[in-house]
This record gives structure tokens, C-alpha cells and sequence, in this order.
């Protein structure tokens, strides 16, 4: 799979949820500039509940299609939109626990979607957590700085709850 140097990351944290809605959960946004005015956007949601899962959405601009003086297509636009996607997929998550946990009212919560200074990737690696998830994006991802990030990170050893390496 290619990976692009021109390329943004943005990492969420998703917050203000009860512990057994979503657990711990993160969501990543790329825009990759892919070649003159096709761009590509990616969204990886983290989530432990039930189990740690990750969740994936990809897409695609092609900015010819687009008069510049309505919008104008660029990586900071696919990575707003990535946000919009990202927060779309939570909502969607949201409805799918409502339903396992026969509790309606989860439908209704209102997660805080807040940008994280520093990606969460070092804390899950090193605490044993989401590892087949990270390596599922490392393997899937096609912008640069992040595939570099997260191959730098994999070399690293990880350690288990109880302070074991692997």
C-alpha cells in the first residue's frame, strides 16, 4: 500500500461516556494528498466495549470535480471532513450499544470530541492495549507520518498488565 508524505493526522480522544458504553476510545483522522487534486481521507475509531475493536472509514475528493469558489478541497478541508465522519461513526456506535445493552438512552448521549495534544498510541502499546488494532491501522493507513509513527512504535516492546515483556 502506497503511503503519502503529503499527509495530516489528527488524534481524538472521546470522552464523557459511561465506562461500559464505549470504554476507553480514540478515534484517528488522516488526509492524504494523493496526486494533483485527488485527496483521501481516513477514520479509525478505538473502542474497548464490548471487546477492542476498531472501526474504519475511508474516502475520497477528487477536487476537479469542485468550483473553487464554492469550496475549496485541500487536506485541512478532508481532514474537517474526517472529523465529520469520525463523529458520524461514533453516533452509529453509540446506536449499536444502545441496542446490545437494551438501553435506549445511550442513543441520546452526548460524547465530548476533543483533539489529543499527543497521539494515544504509546500509552495503549505499552499498557497491552488495542495492539491488534494498531497493527490493523499500521497495515491500512496510507499517510506517511502516520504508517512511520506507528512502524517506529511497533519495534518498541511491549509489556503486559502485570510487567512481563512479549
Amino acid at each position: 500500500m502506497p503511503t503519502y508524505r503529503d499527509s495530516k493526522v489528527k488524534h481524538l480522544q472521546i470522552k464523557r461516556l459511561p465506562p461500559g458504553v464505549l470504554g476507553e476510545a480514540y478515534a484517528v483522522v488522516c488526509a492524504n494528498h494523493i496526486s494533483n487534486q485527488q485527496y483521501e481521507g481516513e477514520v479509525y475509531i478505538l473502542a474497548q466495549r464490548t471487546q477492542p475493536r476498531l472501526h474504519v472509514d475511508m474516502f475520497a475528493f477528487d477536487a476537479s470535480m469542485v468550483p473553487e469558489n464554492l469550496e475549496k478541497i485541500d487536506l485541512d478541508y478532508v481532514l474537517t471532513e474526517g472529523d465529520w465522519r469520525a463523529e458520524q461513526l461514533i453516533f452509529k456506535l453509540l446506536c449499536q450499544r444502545a441496542k446490545e445493552l437494551n438501553a435506549p438512552h445511550v442513543e441520546l448521549l452526548d460524547p465530548e470530541i476533543s483533539e489529543r495534544p499527543i497521539p494515544p498510541f504509546v500509552s495503549c502499546w505499552v499498557g497491552n492495549r488495542f495492539i491488534e488494532e494498531i497493527r490493523e491501522i499500521a497495515k491500512q493507513t496510507e499517510s506517511g507520518p502516520l504508517s512511520r509513527y506507528l512502524t517506529a512504535l511497533m519495534s518498541t516492546i511491549t509489556y503486559t498488565n502485570n510487567g512481563a515483556s512479549t
